[in-house]
């Protein structure tokens, strides 16, 4: 999956990912199959926190460098 999770204002993804909440909002969430496929584009997914295993972050746009 690739989306957003929105972090509450002066926390960190790591403080949101903690939270004792059963799911976790995604926003703009891509769902792709193991070869890279895309299986689903969807607006918003409520994912159960127990069934994740990793977050990757990525650079936001405007923190992206010109290699």
């Amino acid at each position: 999956m690739r989306g957003q999770i929105h972090v509450r204002r002066d926390e960190r993804v790591k403080d949101e990912l903690d939270r004792d909440e059963g799911f976790l909002a995604i926003t703009d969430v891509t769902v792709v199959d193991a070869n890279g496929n895309v299986l689903y584009d969807v607006p918003f997914l409520a994912v159960k926190r127990e069934h994740i295993v990793w977050v990757i972050p990525e650079p936001h746009p405007s923190e992206e460098r010109d290699s």
